[in-house]
């Protein structure tokens, strides 16, 4: 026979008190119930707990923290090392631990002034949101790890709404995931400059995937399959749908087949605000008139810059009052330049490819700067131009054939995923009338 209990302890907690009952241990014997002295002589049952990972702990130490003894603990990350780097753990990361007494009675508990190291027994570590690693103690009294794949349920979410503010607090509002709303930004990345071109009252639209796994929480949200936007005073607008081309990498098409990606995205960096535009000025720091050959982008030190198109790295060190530069080769002879940058990404160098979208470095004010901010030239055959009004054609890549026709079934699939246009128009009204409300 077990007494059944269930035991749990935080980061801030010390070893649970494994049943310290002050009606359990009697006076006299004559005193105790037959069902309470047998109960009382058999060993506890085990018990769950979970411990997360402390800065500066490592997996041993936090197994010793829970009440496990220092041979288990030892034994168990041996175990558990054959499948996940112990190494790479992070503070904040949980662990289910199932712990038992088994050569213990309750009331030897009890008699105890100090909790005893309890036996590991088993352990369940979720890897990813696709895997769990899970130790068992074998009958043998080994300890086995093996990694398991959770099956995940995938959803299709539409969401839809007018922007009241900025994209991403409208967005937010209707529900939308941060990873959906840098996708849907992405999207339209090549068409739009999000700081200057979006007003109220403007709509956007997407069709995205959530996971969850066996347990029914969220464990990761899927790609954008359709995102739509007008801007401009719902002047201009433009759907694209997500779909693997020829060299099977997801990319974004218009109805049409025609990919939504150009040589150069219209910014290099989210979130930023236009400080300086194309054109002569007086220069702030030396006072007086002069050709300003890019644009500036204040925004906060360590934002990310992004390369703007596909090419390699002609050069990355400082250059004279440009502080920390970059200068990246595009095809069809345009250059990107990048200005005054706190520091570099890791591992760019002259010679290195990159890809448009990746990161290659960190807004900051070296060289002759004022403050935090990216200096950003685009230059064709040698000159300088004019980033916000350039008008570059589509890379060229249009489906055909059977990848057209695949394309088209999946078109089909999607739009038959859309939310009516009643139904976004009542959403529409219902969240103006919400927000006449709050005024």
């Amino acid at each position: 026979m077990q007494v059944a209990q269930t035991q749990h302890i935080t980061d801030d907690d010390a070893p649970p008190p494994f049943f310290f009952a002050s009606d359990i241990e009697p006076r006299t014997t004559s005193r105790i119930s037959p069902a309470i002295a047998y109960a009382a002589d058999m060993a506890p049952a085990p018990a769950e707990i979970r411990i997360k990972l402390k800065r500066g702990e490592n997996f041993v130490d936090a197994l010793k923290r829970a009440g496990i003894s220092a041979a288990d603990a030892n034994t168990a990350a041996y175990a558990f090392g054959k499948h996940q780097d112990l190494r790479r753990l992070l503070p904040g990361q949980e662990f289910a631990l199932t712990v038992g007494w088994p050569n213990q009675t309750l009331f030897e508990l009890a008699a105890q002034h100090t909790a005893p190291d309890a036996r590991l027994l088993g352990l369940e570590f979720r890897a990813d949101p696709e895997n769990r690693i899970v130790l068992k103690r074998t009958a043998g009294g080994e300890m086995a790890a093996q990694k398991k794949t959770v099956p995940l349920t995938t959803r299709i979410m539409s969401i839809a709404g007018r922007i009241n503010g900025s994209l991403y607090m409208s967005a937010k509002h209707v529900g939308a995931p941060d990873e959906v709303i840098a996708n849907l930004a992405d999207a339209f990345s090549y068409d739009v400059d999000f700081q200057r071109e979006i007003f109220g009252g403007d709509e956007f639209e997407a069709i995205f995937e959530v996971k969850y796994d066996d347990e029914g929480e969220l464990v990761s949200t899927g790609d954008i399959l359709y995102a739509r936007l007008n801007w401009r005073g719902r002047s201009r607008e433009k759907g694209y749908y997500r779909f693997p081309g020829d060299d099977g990498r997801p990319d974004f098409y218009d109805a049409t087949g025609q990919s939504a990606k150009r040589l150069l995205m219209k910014t290099p960096i989210d979130g930023a605000r236009l400080s300086s535009g194309f054109g002569t000025r007086k220069h702030p720091i030396l006072g007086y008139r002069r050709a300003h050959k890019g644009v500036d982008f204040a925004a906060p030190r360590g934002t990310p810059i992004k390369a703007a198109g596909d090419g390699v790295i002609v050069r990355a060190n400082r250059y004279g009052s440009f502080g920390n530069y970059v200068k990246i080769r595009h095809a069809n002879g345009y250059e990107t330049a990048y200005a005054h940058l706190n520091g570099f990404a890791r591992g760019m160098r002259a010679g290195k490819r990159v890809r448009q979208g990746d990161i290659i470095a960190y807004v900051g004010t070296t060289g002759r700067s004022t403050g935090p901010h990216l200096h950003y030239e685009v230059h064709l055959r040698g000159t300088a131009v004019n980033p916000q009004r350039l008008k570059i054609d589509t890379t060229g890549k249009t489906l055909e054939g059977s990848a057209l026709a695949a394309f088209k079934e999946e078109k089909a699939r999607i739009d038959a995923m859309r939310m009516p246009e009643e139904t976004r128009e009542a959403l529409y009204a219902r969240d103006e009338r919400a927000a006449q409300g709050a005024l």
